[in-house]
């Protein structure tokens, strides 16, 4: 299983890197409610205005592992994905839960890089190509 301590020190540089995109309004760095997690706030101008905010959470522990869970806020409801790296009964180590409910059952094997900032690259990539799409779920 490995180290499931949080890599702080990873996440902190992580933080720092994307605090200076500027699609990103605000990064959390261990907030007390999720104190293993570092939350990064999306500029909602670049969704629609049934948008009312959009973050992801990352978490990454010694071991390797980490979870990035990525959330759209929409009115009344919301929208959600995970990008996973962690031993589990359902999927390979490396899964990733999709939109729109990031449900267990529909997760799908993936292999991510080794490196946890290709990762949070690659992950960024998707991100910001769901942006159109979001203007055609209105």
């Amino acid at each position: 299983m490995g180290d499931s301590t949080p890599n702080k020190e990873l996440l902190r540089r992580v933080a720092q890197r994307l605090g200076s995109q500027p699609f990103v309004t605000q990064v959390n760095p261990f907030p007390s409610h999720k104190p293993a997690t570092v939350e990064v706030v999306f500029d909602e101008t670049a969704y629609p205005d049934q948008v009312s905010r959009v973050y992801v959470d990352l978490e990454v522990e010694r071991s390797g592992n980490f979870y990035i869970h990525y959330v759209e806020q929409w009115d009344g409801h919301q929208k959600e994905c995970r990008w996973d790296r962690h031993e589990n009964p359902h999927n390979d180590r490396d899964h990733y839960h999709p939109l729109h409910d990031a449900s267990t059952k529909d997760a799908v094997d993936r292999a991510y890089p080794a490196d946890f900032g290709a990762v949070v690259g690659e992950v960024l990539a998707e991100i910001q190509s769901r942006w159109g799409e979001t203007f055609d779920e209105v």
